[in-house]
């Protein structure tokens, strides 16, 4: 038994939402961003660096007579005991390895929907005119909704014959188990920005009175009758104030359309097709790791890998990690190779709940599937040597060594915040000799920066989309704890 992986399908609207949500591209450089502020052995800390981690670091850390010499020395900190962990060979361990898979392929989703898609984005004046000009029109209509096109069929024939009231009047009094109110069916004026492209598709040139062929949408079958329209015109102060949020509305749509477009293009003709049977160990493999309580549960992948016999569904899964998950013309997956690049951190829903936990399973498997074949046409095209890419996987990987170096050095004994970032900044003040530090202080205090003087102790903190990974690796907050002997914090 197989399943049909359908390019035509709102599968692909779905997955192109979620891949504008997760772009997050790098900013682009100013003037200066490149200045060093300080060198730590043969790395430097730029201008740019300083201010991302500057204002999206915690303000605990941004204290005493200078906070951005405060702030730079826990940078120095962790750029030390990175550059120590390299030379360790940290950068090898698995913990660094699976984090940086993961990234890596993330950044190639950016990147190749920067090439393909963003960079060939264009929005004229005249399409900000229209789109605001469009804003000033509101549409005001009621609808009615059926589960089968059949039945909605039958309902718009007597309707365009008896009338919408007279109709929706005689199916209430005959189906009172609806129990919907005549006026949650009429909506107030809307705008073509507050109505989704279908509805407005169905509306937009429908005239007074007149009924609609169904339309369907969300698995159900809907009806409309547009009962008003309102024109107003556009000021001159109106388009200068509506002008950039405007360009940004209609520059989003377009990148919409354009990924719909380039998934279905990229992934349609490959004939996907999953295993019925793969897709149902996963799905049993999920549910049972899902039960495990979250205080001792691997992460999925490590806990397939570790599975026991008496995990009955994860031992299954891994033990036929061999077979086809699916096939596509030209190649196939095995379950193996699919959970490589598989994220079940959207699926956390259980036994109570099977069917949203199956539209979630296969979502995340569509998900899956698409980002395989872009991330296999970016590497196609070799976008791993992107510029913008590289940079940024190297500060995550750097902060990733930094965490791993902290581990070292602090063994497999669990300790409280205050005694580890204590041996750490020790283990970073004895590497000075092997790691010498420089600091342009007159660069520093020039660097312009974001303050909150109000509030001193807010931030700005950013988050990637669709993930809980900073947009910006910030430093460890830890290292503003304060322990008796707090002295080795200081230098």
């Amino acid at each position: 038994m197989t399943r049909q992986f359908l390019p035509g399908s709102a599968v692909f609207l779905l997955l192109a939402f979620l891949l504008i949500s997760c772009d997050t591209s790098p900013p682009e450089p100013v003037d200066g961003e490149e200045v060093v502020v300080a060198q730590v052995g043969d790395e430097v800390i730029t201008v740019g660096d300083f201010r991302r981690n500057y204002e999206a670091g915690f303000s605990h850390l941004k204290t005493g007579d200078s906070p951005r010499l405060t702030f730079l020395e826990y940078m120095i900190k962790e750029k030390t005991l990175s550059l120590e962990g390299y030379r360790l060979g940290l950068d090898e361990t698995q913990y660094v390895q699976a984090r940086e898979r993961e990234l890596t392929n993330e950044l190639l989703l950016d990147a190749l929907i920067r090439k393909e898609i963003r960079s060939k984005i264009r929005v004229s004046e005249k399409e900000i005119e229209e789109e605001i000009n469009r804003d000033k029109v509101s549409f005001k209509f009621r609808y009615w909704f059926e589960p089968t096109e059949e039945k909605a069929r039958a309902v718009v024939e007597r309707m365009r014959i008896e009338g919408y009231a007279a109709v929706v009047d005689d199916l209430l009094r005959s189906n009172p188990e609806r129990n919907i109110k005549p006026s949650f069916l009429t909506t107030d004026y809307l705008t073509h920005q507050q109505v989704t492209p279908v509805v407005m598709d169905a509306i937009k040139d429908l005239p007074y009175g007149e009924i609609s062929d169904p339309v369907f949408m969300n698995d159900t079958w809907y009806i409309y009758q547009v009962l008003d329209i309102r024109r107003s015109a556009v000021t001159t102060n109106e388009y200068k104030r509506q002008a950039t949020s405007v360009e940004q509305v209609i520059y989003y749509r377009k990148l919409h359309e354009g990924i719909i477009a380039y998934v279905g293009e990229l992934v349609g003709p490959k004939n996907v097709v999953t295993k019925a049977r793969a897709f149902t160990l996963l799905g049993n493999a999920l549910l049972e790791w899902n039960d495990i309580p979250e205080e001792g549960r691997l992460p999925f992948q490590a806990a397939v890998d570790q599975a026991t016999e008496a995990q009955k569904h994860l031992w299954n899964l891994k033990t036929n990690g061999g077979q086809d998950f699916l096939t596509f013309d030209g190649g196939k997956l095995s379950i193996d190779e699919f959970l490589l690049n598989f994220d079940p951190r959207n699926i956390n829903r259980g036994k109570e709940q099977q069917q949203d936990f199956k539209v979630a399973l296969d979502e995340a498997v569509a998900v899956t599937i698409r980002n395989h074949f872009m991330i296999e046409e970016a590497n196609r095209q070799n976008l791993i040597r992107d510029v913008d890419l590289q940079a940024e996987l190297k500060r995550w990987r750097d902060k990733w060594v930094y965490r791993a170096a902290g581990i070292d050095i602090n063994g497999s004994k669990r300790v409280n915040s205050v005694e580890r970032v204590e041996k750490m900044a020790a283990a970073a003040k004895n590497l000075r000799d092997r790691y010498p530090v420089k600091i342009e202080t007159a660069v520093l205090d020039t660097i312009s920066l974001i303050d909150f003087r109000k509030s001193r102790w807010a931030s700005t903190q950013m988050y990637r989309s669709g993930t809980n990974r900073p947009a910006y690796p910030t430093v460890d907050p830890d290292w503003g704890r304060k322990g008796k002997d707090n002295e080795a914090l200081k230098h």
